[in-house]
């Protein structure tokens, strides 16, 4: 598992427009989820597509709900990197 942020840990969700060859490197060629944990962090977790998407999803809205400020909150939505297909949302 990775977090992807800034140094500031600010908007590090912007990472996300790093590209292909940066998540390529970053997570060994390997397809990955995206857990948008709020406008400053993303949280990558390496893994082929998984029957039980649906829990992570409830997870990010349980937190989000929980844990994130109103206005920090990205999105309630997992999402699935392919590095052969790019970003999917589940």
């Amino acid at each position: 598992m990775l977090v992807l942020t800034n140094r500031e840990k600010c908007y590090g969700d912007a990472g996300l427009l790093l590209g292909r060859d940066f998540f390529n490197e970053a997570m060994g060629g390997r397809n990955f989820y995206i857990l948008p944990s709020s406008v400053h962090e993303l949280i990558l977790v390496p893994g082929e597509r998984m029957a039980d998407e649906y829990r992570l999803t409830q997870m990010v809205r349980e937190v989000n709900r929980e844990t994130v400020l109103n206005e920090e909150v990205l999105a309630d939505h997992v999402y699935y990197y392919d590095m052969a297909v790019g970003l999917m949302a589940l």
